[in-house]
């Protein structure tokens, strides 16, 4: 009986522990810091990032248009007038100012 019991300890234990073993990798493959998910989730945000960084690229092109276009030597007349109008409230005869909140 004891004798038994060794040869099946002897026997299933490499096995019971290679399978332990190999259990412990592919659950690391799937959930560890540089597995399965993370790799997903490093994804979702990159492609997030990509676009943030798209939206500001968008921005920053339309600023630098509108300075461009402020500059002495290809100052607009429309830029003028429009900036003239919001920062020193000038309005012309005939014209009304609708304020909103």
């Amino acid at each position: 009986m004891i004798n038994d019991l060794k040869y099946l300890v002897k026997h299933w234990m490499g096995s019971f522990l290679s399978f332990l073993l190999l259990f412990y990798f592919i659950f690391h493959i799937a959930y560890g810091d540089r597995g399965y998910f993370a790799l997903k989730r490093l994804n979702l945000e990159l492609s997030n990032l990509e676009a943030s960084h798209q939206k500001l690229t968008t921005d920053r092109k339309a600023l630098e248009h509108r300075v461009k276009l402020l500059r002495p030597t290809s100052i607009g007349l429309d830029i003028l007038d429009e900036r003239s109008r919001e920062v020193l409230g000038l309005i012309g005869d005939g014209e009304y100012i609708i304020l909103s909140e």
